[in-house]
């Protein structure tokens, strides 16, 4: 994966206008993009799950490019891809930053994405043990 960019001020400019040619545009920057290329995608917790179904059908459609899909909000992202498929191209993490925070492992432990990832930063307390089984 040559590169990592961020989509976060994209997305919440995108979808803050909810104008279907800026979304159209800002969604689909990864397929004019040559060659295979990451992307972190936050999941802004605001935004509403038919504006994630777009996302996640861009997602889909580029398959060459690795989207790293991390949030705070574990059991949001458990509810969202509990009806819908995780695509393969997308890895989901969730961000753990404080002991009770731990929690979020959980959620994510059991969503079947092809990489599951831990963001531990900014790391504000010692964690403690944690448990990564299935974490990858």
């Amino acid at each position: 994966m040559p590169a990592v960019l961020n989509l976060t001020q994209l997305a919440r400019l995108c979808y803050s206008f909810f104008s279907d040619e800026l979304c159209g545009s800002g969604l689909d920057a990864g397929a004019a993009i040559s060659g295979s290329c990451g992307f972190l995608v936050p999941l802004l917790p605001d935004v509403p799950f038919e504006f994630m179904d777009k996302v996640m059908d861009v997602i889909k459609s580029t398959s060459r490019h690795t989207y790293l899909i991390l949030t705070k909000r574990a059991e949001r992202m458990a509810e969202y891809f509990a009806t819908r498929a995780i695509p393969k191209n997308a890895w989901l993490g969730v961000t753990v930053d404080v002991k009770n925070s731990k929690n979020r492992i959980d959620y994510l432990r059991h969503l079947y994405a092809p990489v599951r990832f831990l963001s531990c930063e900014p790391l504000l307390e010692d964690l403690g043990e944690l448990n990564l089984e299935n974490i990858d």
